[in-house]
């Protein structure tokens, strides 16, 4: 009996001491590591940076409009006209320079410059996404590691009450049924560390495609505590960026800007063309091919459109209603994203307040804890009363985790939305 009473102080002043065990922070993976790997590393970021470039190389191109065009024409030629047959080969030098074209080289410039601008800024919020997409699996992870830890001290002092209960049963305090109450909640605490390791895997997975690495069945190991991050966000702000910087008006924006830029192309078939083309050499034309080698031809163009059947004119109003169907699709958009900003901001301030509760939640539980375990120690209260507190404790701190997670990922919807 002595025996039983030493060991249950010694349990007792243990249990105290562990009841609020944390994650050990056993790994060495620190969240800027994994960002600057995934920079290095994620396709998705070098596929947006070959877009990019593509898209300046013709860009570059666009400037060839501008310039004369140089060639060496012609062939042999064959003619019979009433009779007279003449065969001869002909072979001149070409300049062509389109002086004027009414202003669709300098549209179809502009357009190819806007492109650029906006995957540029497409490429940054790539960058941010794929930041964003790492930060949020590392949280996860985090919460998971914090949990297993969490699950782990509660079947080690569960294993824990099991002895005391067998040495009370032993004595003749309590029946069998003490025992098979703490075995019950061993089985169903194993069963939750299956699952917490296998999503472990699963999100180590996950981690592996952001950073774009083949698949590896070791399980990543980060550093830190998962903690309650300042949610300060200014609203006008975020609904002032998102009309610059978000992915989905971004795109509509290109499209708006193509747009444009095809009206202008379009608008430049009512104007005139001037060419100028120059050709020296040994000339022909349709009948014949010209003896002498020093022949030339200077041939200043001049077109101006009357009339094409209407359909210019069928065109710039396909392309005046499409304008329109994008503008009332980026104000749909702004709608949309301005409501979802709202939600999230509601959601972070209901999380808060949930934290607020749950801190306390986690002092009242502690509390509760101890008291149930004094009067455990003195007999008043039997193991389902012990088994309670315990779940009851353990809840409270596995949900602050889930708070402190949630509210995380809650920010990095909105840094996404925002392209941040």
């Amino acid at each position: 009996m002595r025996h039983f009473k030493l060991s249950f102080g010694l349990y007792i002043a243990m249990l105290c001491s562990t009841a609020l065990a944390d994650h050990p922070n056993e790994g060495q993976i620190v969240i800027t590591q994994l960002i600057n790997e995934a920079e290095q590393k994620s396709l998705e970021i070098k596929q947006a940076e070959e877009n990019l470039n593509t898209l300046k190389s013709k860009s570059n191109s666009q400037y060839g409009r501008y310039s004369p065009k140089l060639s060496i024409e012609g062939g042999p030629q064959t003619t019979n006209f009433d009779g007279e047959k003449q065969s001869d080969t002909s072979i001149y030098g070409k300049a062509e320079w389109n002086i004027y074209s009414g202003g669709s080289d300098k549209a179809a410039a502009d357009q190819n410059k806007s492109e650029v601008e906006i995957e540029e800024r497409r490429l940054q919020i790539i960058k941010n996404k794929v930041k964003n997409d790492v930060s949020k699996i590392y949280y996860e992870i985090q919460f998971l590691l914090e949990s297993i830890t969490l699950k782990k001290k509660a079947l080690e002092l569960n294993s824990q009450q099991i002895k005391i209960a067998k040495a009370k049963n032993n004595s003749g305090f309590t029946t069998n049924s003490d025992v098979l109450e703490f075995d019950l909640r061993d089985s169903t605490l194993q069963s939750d560390l299956i699952l917490l390791n296998q999503q472990l895997e699963q999100k180590s997975r996950d981690l592996n495609i952001v950073l774009s690495k083949k698949n590896s069945q070791d399980v990543i190991q980060v550093k830190g505590h998962l903690e309650r991050v300042s949610t300060d966000f200014n609203r006008n702000y975020l609904i002032q960026r998102i009309k610059t910087h978000n992915e989905q008006i971004l795109l509509s924006n290109n499209d708006l800007k193509k747009i444009q830029a095809e009206k202008k192309i379009a608008e430049s078939n009512y104007l005139p063309k001037l060419d100028l083309e120059a050709k020296y050499g040994k000339l022909a034309n349709e009948e014949k091919v010209f003896n002498n080698k020093t022949n030339y031809a200077i041939a200043l163009k001049v077109k101006i459109p009357l009339f094409s059947g209407f359909e210019d004119y069928n065109l710039n109003k396909s392309l005046n209603a499409k304008n329109q169907a994008i503008q009332h699709e980026i104000n749909q958009k702004n709608i949309s994203l301005d409501s979802e900003v709202d939600i999230l901001l509601s959601e972070i301030k209901a999380l808060n307040s949930r934290l607020d509760l749950e801190e306390k939640n986690i002092e009242k539980s502690e509390k509760y804890y101890k008291l149930t375990l004094d009067e455990y120690k003195r007999g008043v209260k039997n193991s389902p009363d012990m088994v309670g507190a315990s779940e009851r404790l353990l809840d409270a701190r596995i949900r602050n985790l889930e708070y402190r997670r949630d509210l995380l990922l809650t920010k990095m919807k909105i840094q996404n939305l925002v392209g941040e």
